[in-house]
């Protein structure tokens, strides 16, 4: 069976990881993939199974029915009739979904790595309707990360049925050790407002202890987040590349920190976890239905540098404390195992008859 990922490049993020790693597991389990992106190119190729093809293309934006035609008639030449198409990303979800809804040539499955929020405008009640006539159409399938963002969808957008698949990590466990002696932190994200790394250097200046916090990630924000950083004379706080392989550094950390302001999932709490490494979390969507305070972790309340400060402070405490079992955080995420996770998207793929 043919699966076509539509997908815009290969840059290190939660999505594109989780995308790549549902691809090389369909391929492992009998099927024939395809990527279509935008940009061929981007450390996360790296991770792509020798068998997974990857062709260029770019579904344009265009709300004009000449757009929508030429469109297509590009589509048709590149996806076969009746194959099954993953979406990710909210463009290349809608653009696509307009055309299947009048030509019903392809079987699509939309994972929402990112909510579909439509800003306030004067015609945001037209995009809503929009919105909802495509969701609801007969040849689509829709895939929430979260209980909460199932909720969210099915209430704005009056969806009939949701399917609730969350990201997955394989059971693969590093057996490294921390080679540093003082507490350090990690945490790892796109350098973007969202992400709520400004945040997270407030909380660093207002920590009573001296903790040390290592930041992996490259964005927009980098620049400005350096300079905050010295303006404050914050030693503790250490900027890195982005990592393509988590499970080789998470060994020599204490425990890491989310502090994004949004999150439809936490791919890096599932990775963390996994490799037994407490975590410290924003209260958002999609981590709330991963973290349990102090079970394998602690929750703090998004955009809110002092409750930020609070929780590290106590998670320095607890680590301290030896507090947390390795095999507990690991037992923990095991309902995301790819084992669990895989047959519901095959199920997904293959099953039409609803």
């Amino acid at each position: 069976m043919k699966v076509y990922i539509l997908i815009w490049n290969f840059s290190i993020g939660g999505a594109q990881k989780h995308t790549i790693l549902l691809g090389n597991a369909l391929i492992e389990s009998g099927f024939e993939v395809t990527f279509l992106a935008v940009k061929c190119s981007g450390p996360m190729i790296e991770l792509l199974s020798p068998q997974v093809k990857v062709e260029e293309f770019h579904i344009q934006k265009t709300n004009s029915l000449r757009g929508l035609r030429e469109l297509c008639q590009n589509l048709k030449s590149k996806i076969p009739l009746g194959a099954s198409i993953i979406a990710n990303g909210p463009n290349n979800f809608r653009q696509i979904a307009r055309i299947n809804i009048l030509t019903r040539r392809w079987r699509l499955i939309y994972i929402l790595h990112n909510d579909l929020d439509i800003k306030k405008s004067l015609f945001s009640r037209l995009k809503v309707m929009e919105m909802s006539t495509l969701l609801n159409q007969k040849f689509l399938k829709l895939v929430a990360l979260s209980p909460d963002q199932k909720a969210k969808h099915e209430r704005i957008y009056g969806i009939k049925k949701i399917h609730l698949i969350p990201n997955f990590v394989s059971e693969h466990v590093s057996n490294g050790k921390k080679t540093r002696p003082e507490p350090i932190a990690l945490c790892l994200g796109r350098l973007s407002k969202e992400k709520g790394h400004e945040q997270l250097i407030e909380a660093a200046r207002l920590l009573k202890d001296e903790i040390n916090i290592d930041i992996y990630g490259g964005g927009p924000l980098k620049e400005e987040l350096v300079l905050k950083r010295d303006e404050l004379g914050l030693s503790n706080i250490n900027f890195y590349s982005p990592v393509l392989d988590v499970d080789k550094i998470l060994a020599q950390y204490d425990f890491l920190i989310l502090p994004s302001l949004s999150e439809t999932f936490g791919m890096v709490l599932i990775e963390a976890l996994n490799g037994g490494v407490p975590v410290v979390s924003s209260a958002c969507s999609g981590p709330i239905s991963i973290v349990k305070d102090r079970v394998n972790g602690l929750l703090v309340q998004p955009g809110d540098a002092q409750d930020l400060a609070r929780g590290i402070q106590e998670m320095n405490q607890l680590v301290n404390n030896g507090f947390f079992d390795k095999t507990k955080l690991r037992d923990s995420v095991s309902q995301y195992h790819l084992h669990n996770i895989l047959p519901k998207y095959i199920e997904v793929i293959k099953n039409w008859q609803d």
